[in-house]
């Protein structure tokens, strides 16, 4: 049985007598993946490895749309039946790092922490749409309606970050936080109108 599943991409050796299932999709966008950024696929393969129940990983950032520089990091996000412990996120996040020589930014949820999420937070529309998605569990879509609170926190979080900037001395810090300010605020006016190409965002701070 385990032949089988192999040849039809269902599963792959994590070890002797060790396998992990997955969709043959996913198995098969991993094996493209590594042909096109080898250490982002080595990285869905840990995530499917360490975490055999995982739910959803999702790629989001420079290493996902292909803009990525040199010196980039890998920002990943995984959904589990339930929550990771700290000390369990920490330990996942330094494999990975010694494997890829490079730092990861990992966002953990367990699956009732993510639909809270996806009701809460605008930003993750974003990431779903420029991103890598591998849906186990079918989770990633359709997505809820944002809760107005959802947007009224990111306003107050771009609001902190425009009144860092003004007590900033620093001119490259300055700059820095006025950066991201105006980062969230033509996301969340972008998200208003359901409009989650960050793409676009890019295009408008440039100008």
């Amino acid at each position: 049985v385990l032949s089988r599943l192999v040849r039809g991409k269902n599963a792959f050796s994590t070890g002797r007598g060790k396998y992990v299932l997955l969709k043959p999709d996913s198995y098969v966008r991993l094996a493209l993946l590594s042909k096109k950024n080898e250490k982002l696929a080595r990285l869905g393969f840990l995530a499917f490895e360490k975490f055999p129940l995982l739910e959803m990983l999702l790629f989001y950032g420079s290493q996902a749309t292909g803009t990525a520089a040199r010196i980039s990091d890998f920002d990943v996000m995984i959904v589990l039946p339930e929550p990771l412990s700290e000390a369990g996120r920490e330990e996942f996040k330094k494999r990975a790092e010694k494997a890829l020589v490079k730092k990861v930014h990992l966002t953990a949820f367990s699956r009732k922490g993510y639909e809270s999420f996806a009701l809460s937070e605008p930003f993750l529309r974003f990431w779903l749409s420029e991103g890598m998605v591998f849906d186990e569990a079918g989770i990633a879509k359709p997505l809820p309606s944002i809760a107005k609170l959802g947007f009224e926190e990111s306003l107050r979080t771009a609001e902190v970050y425009f009144e860092a900037s003004r007590k900033e001395g620093d001119a490259l810090k300055k700059r820095g936080f006025l950066a991201t300010s105006l980062e969230m605020l033509l996301m969340l006016e972008s998200a208003l109108v359901q409009d989650f190409d960050y793409g676009k965002v890019k295009t408008r701070i440039g100008e």
